[in-house]
């Protein structure tokens, strides 16, 4: 069972040792997994220093955003393919999973895919160019969006053209400050959605502020991705200005 492997205690191990990676086995096919931004916090309050007085914490407790993560998002990558099962029939996501996203955010696989009973139950959407916004609201039974790319679909198969994005919550609030969409002193927690960062050349914060997830693993290799929309925002993001990609898969999850 995934939960017996991938859970709080594996990922106090990756945390202990954030900017290494990590060796381990699963399922009989050898991984490496990794933070996908080590020292997050420490990243984002030093670009925010003039907004937040220094204090991070104090900032996300005055503007109701949840805190900030130490370290940011899990990213697992398998050696060989692998067919793995991310929630059950009834659409709830495995514990341990939530309990690495408790932890640091984002869960992103890479050579991996769902199985066939699975595969099917899902959206496709291709979300809007730099819109960070969350799926669901907070309080929702289905807190928890996973994107996945399937390699046995003839279009998704291919690698994607754009990428997909991951942000704090606060990050999104403290970048629309930034930018005057957002009075602190009257809008507290989060809007479902920010058009943010569209004025900035987005190389200089992808893997500092931001997780790109570029969808571009060679031809038929699976991807997956996972979010809680408590604590996170996404957008897509167009590499190249106006060429989209393909609708990824989207389900909703409890």
């Amino acid at each position: 069972m995934l939960s017996s492997h991938f859970n709080r205690s594996w990922m106090q191990k990756l945390l202990n040792t954030a900017s290494k990676e990590m060796e381990g086995n699963y399922a009989g096919v050898n991984y490496i997994a990794k933070m996908a931004i080590p020292n997050y916090k420490n990243i984002v309050a030093a670009h925010y220093k003039n907004i937040i007085n220094n204090n991070i914490d104090n900032y996300c407790r005055k503007s109701e955003v949840s805190p900030i993560y130490e370290h940011y998002g899990t990213l697992i990558t398998f050696e060989q393919p692998l067919q793995i099962d991310i929630h059950n029939d009834e659409q709830v996501l495995e514990r341990g999973l939530k309990e690495l996203m408790q932890q640091a955010g984002p869960v992103i696989l890479k050579n991996a895919y769902l199985s066939p009973k699975h595969r099917q139950v899902m959206q496709r959407n291709r979300f809007p160019h730099l819109n960070f916004h969350i799926d669901r609201n907070i309080g929702m039974p289905t807190r928890y969006s996973a994107y996945t790319r399937d390699p046995f679909d003839e279009e998704q198969r291919h690698p994607r053209k754009s990428s997909t994005l991951f942000i704090a919550s606060i990050v999104g609030y403290l970048q629309g400050v930034k930018e005057s969409l957002i009075d602190p002193n009257v809008t507290k927690g989060i809007n479902q959605s920010f058009e943010i960062f569209r004025q900035a050349d987005l190389t200089e914060f992808i893997d500092q502020l931001m997780i790109e997830q570029r969808w571009d693993e060679p031809e038929n290799t699976g991807e997956i991705s996972m979010l809680d929309n408590a604590t996170e925002l996404h957008s897509s993001y167009e590499r190249q200005y106006h060429v989209k990609g393909y609708r990824i898969g989207v389900r909703y999850l409890a």
